[in-house]
């Protein structure tokens, strides 16, 4: 626990955010009424609070009554919860030490744990076995590098973190590699992507500018493939607007300076620049919370931690928003969505194929727009995974000791 605390205060010192009700980390949260229901979901950062806002308010109308807590690791994840107005829910996830834990559940007392896609956390995953409080990973999802790395562990380690979970999966692919690391049949259920109950369809008031693309949730290496792919269409005279959105806040400043390297004029979302009137090569959105609905306001979306080995961050918010996708060769992370996504989705050798997969896109922008459209459409056809996933949390949390499980693709 000292090493814990002092990377809290490193961390505090350098991030926004993190010394905020910091003994929140070691289990001290505020302790939850007597009379009503405690469910607690823990969601790491956006990713995963986006995940969890469906699954939330499902929650909500089923269980007026109940008390929920949201935690998150991230600054960024809280911000994101206080942007949906449930910043009153939000609680720092604790350090996970046995003891933290253990204090954690008992002034807690939850119904379930819900833990969100894939942080699996062996201290709570043991405390809530001791103290007989059902664990459901909650749109889960896992990778084949992942799987991998958990099958290296000791046989008895890998009984004891999963041998006693529920899983909700997103796809059977997640599903089956659950099974594989020892969480039995029975307690999985494939429930499709909670994501798509949280997509509105883009608003008739929005205006695409088919001269526009965008980079988003880069990582460091991909901006400046991104610039120089966005000269290259400049020379062509294939595009006007590169929508630049870095992954992390923390490097909105060293992007900044990248592009003004590269020699290209940039404005910043931050001082008012909007996609519609931007007059400048490069706009950097250097915000939290736009993401989402720009992808509505582009022709083309490049979808970062593709061209470096990150695995992809989520391809549902391009997708739904009917603009097309190119995505580098690191995407072991949204495979289940490439399967089901057919022509809307552009795969990239490398770094040096963005360019050309971009140009192309946007010269024939409508066929690609169209494709993006029924892409969309099929995805849609899948929404209802929230509601699915609270039915399996509440007959858990009841105590059931035959959960009915909700219908959903089964194993074997």
């Amino acid at each position: 626990m000292p090493l814990a605390a002092m990377r809290l205060f490193w961390l505090s010192l350098r991030r926004r955010g993190y010394g905020r009700r910091w003994w929140e980390r070691f289990g001290f949260w505020k302790a939850a009424p007597v009379e009503a229901p405690v469910y607690w979901i823990h969601a790491v950062s956006v990713g995963e609070v986006r995940a969890a806002l469906p699954i939330v308010r499902a929650l909500q109308a089923a269980r007026p009554g109940a008390h929920l807590r949201i935690s998150t690791t991230t600054a960024t994840g809280a911000e994101a919860l206080a942007a949906a107005g449930l910043g009153g829910l939000h609680a720092w996830a604790p350090f996970d030490a046995g003891s933290v834990q253990r204090r954690l559940l008992a002034r807690l007392r939850p119904r379930v744990v819900v833990i969100m896609e894939r942080e699996l956390w062996p201290g709570l995953i043991r405390a809530c076995s001791e103290a007989g409080i059902p664990v459901l990973v909650a749109n889960a999802r896992l990778s084949a590098s992942s799987l991998n790395a958990y099958l290296r562990l000791p046989e008895a380690v890998r009984r004891q973190i999963f041998g006693g979970l529920q899983v909700a999966a997103q796809s059977l692919e997640d599903g089956t590699r659950f099974g594989l690391l020892g969480v039995p049949t029975v307690a999985i259920r494939c429930l499709g992507n909670t994501k798509l109950d949280d997509e509105p369809a883009p608003g008739s008031t929005v205006i695409r500018r088919l001269d526009a693309w965008i980079a988003a949730s880069t990582h460091a290496g991909e901006e400046n493939a991104a610039l120089a792919a966005h000269r290259e269409l400049l020379a062509r005279g294939q595009a006007r607007l590169l929508v630049l959105v870095p992954r992390h806040p923390e490097r909105f400043e060293a992007v900044a300076q990248l592009v003004v390297q590269s020699g290209l004029a940039h404005e910043r979302w931050s001082q008012g620049a909007r996609v519609p009137d931007c007059a400048t090569p490069v706009l950097l959105v250097d915000t939290m919370g736009a993401l989402r609905a720009l992808y509505a306001e582009v022709a083309v979306a490049f979808v970062g931690g593709t061209l470096v080995p990150v695995g992809g961050h989520s391809l549902y918010e391009p997708l739904l928003a009917g603009t097309p996708v190119v995505v580098g060769p690191y995407h072991e992370h949204v495979s289940s969505v490439l399967a089901n996504a057919g022509a809307a989705v552009g795969l990239l050798a490398g770094a040096a194929a963005l360019a050309p997969a971009l140009g192309q896109r946007l010269t024939a922008v409508e066929a690609h727009l169209r494709a993006a459209a029924l892409a969309a459409e099929h995805l849609r056809a899948g929404a209802g995974a929230a509601g699915r996933t609270v039915e399996l949390m509440l007959g858990l949390a009841d105590g059931a000791t035959a959960v009915p499980l909700p219908p959903g693709k089964e194993l074997g």
